[in-house]
């Protein structure tokens, strides 16, 4: 799992994602992102946080994004 700030979504970024990604697939690993919002999960603040997650393939089907 990997956390960072929300501007990692800007189109400034957008090579450098699909780097990341590309290395991580070569690993083995699926991944996924997501923009969380840390008040939906009852934390007191205002603080959205892009959320990486990378799972061998084996174990992504697995895996599912928390419910607000």
């Amino acid at each position: 799992m990997l956390e960072n700030v929300r501007g990692f979504l800007d189109a400034d970024f957008e090579g450098y994602r699909k780097r990341l990604f590309a290395q991580l697939r070569k690993l083995g690993y699926k991944t996924d992102i997501k923009l969380l919002h840390a008040s939906d999960y009852g934390v007191p603040q205002l603080r959205p946080r892009v959320v990486i997650v990378a799972l061998r393939s084996d174990d992504a089907d697995h895996f599912a994004w928390p419910e607000s």
